[in-house]
This record gives structure tokens, sequence and C-alpha cells, in this order.
């Protein structure tokens, strides 16, 4: 299976959004990970990925009572 990393940017969006995001903190984390490669686009950001997990990612929405949200395909 590979690894999306979808937990990794919302944890990521989650900082920026609180205002606790340090450039030095993320680069030194990277630096000392097994995996500290990282391609040009994560997986979990492609279409086919926003295609294969929209009834997820639908039914997650429906159950906290978000209405009317753009499709995963949209937003990627």
């Amino acid at each position: 299976m590979e690894n999306t990393r979808v937990k990794g940017l919302f944890d990521v969006a989650a900082r920026i959004r609180a205002g606790r995001f340090d450039v030095e903190e993320v680069a030194q984390a990277l630096a000392f990970s097994k995996d500290s490669e990282i391609e040009t686009c994560p997986v979990c950001l492609t279409a086919g990925y926003a295609v294969g997990h929209e009834a997820t990612r639908q039914s997650r929405l429906r159950k906290s009572g978000v209405k009317n949200s753009r499709s995963l395909a949209d937003v990627v």
C-alpha cells in the first residue's frame, strides 16, 4: 500500500491555521525521518486518489454535518 500521507497534510494545514508552522522544525523532522525523499506530488493529491476515495470522504462529511461540500476531485 502506498503511503498517501493524508494525515501529514492535515497536520500541516492545522498548524498553519493555528499559526504554529515552523519551517525549520518541519525541515528537521523530514531530515530525521526514515523516508525523507518526497515525491513531486503525494498520491493523496492526485485525481485518481480523489476519485477512489470520494465515497469515504462524503460519508465523513455527512457524519460531521458538513453540507454542500465540493467533491474531492474539485479540491485536488
